[in-house]
């Protein structure tokens, strides 16, 4: 169940992405995969040149597009995988940042919200799923 929930989501947030014309993909492009692999990312253009100013842009990260939205979803994860998802984009390092607690994890916004205080250096925002679902009946539907 926690699988199929999470999965659920992370598709919701690609339509999302595509929609609102993003190249979303289920994990993070290029070199920086093996570093820091989140749910799901929205990249900008979706149809870039490779001789744009965006390609070159995303080159310094070894992109071929900028990561401008980039999503962890927790649905079972205590505190060593939120460290580990926040971990994972603050590495990434996308324009913003979007943790979604659902399930178990929701009870763990406190701590989250804490741990950014300490660590982040980039924008973060918490989510919970009902943030998903209503953008998603927003955009998509």
């Amino acid at each position: 169940m926690a699988h199929e929930k999470h999965n659920e989501i992370v598709h919701m947030l690609m339509e999302i992405g595509e929609k609102l014309g993003f190249d979303s993909t289920g994990r993070t492009m290029g070199d920086l995969y093996k570093l820091a692999s989140a749910d799901c990312v929205w990249y900008y253009p979706k149809n870039s040149d490779p001789q744009s100013i965006f390609a070159d842009f995303a080159s310094q990260d070894k992109y071929h597009k900028v990561p401008f939205v980039a999503f962890e979803v927790a649905y079972s994860e205590k505190e060593k995988a939120l460290r580990g998802s926040l971990a994972s984009l603050q590495i990434l390092g996308a324009s913003v940042s979007v943790i979604v607690l659902a399930g178990d994890s929701k009870e763990y916004k406190d701590y989250l919200n804490e741990l950014m205080k300490k660590f982040a250096l980039n924008r973060v925002i918490v989510w919970d799923d009902s943030k998903v679902y209503e953008w998603y009946s927003r955009i998509v539907k």
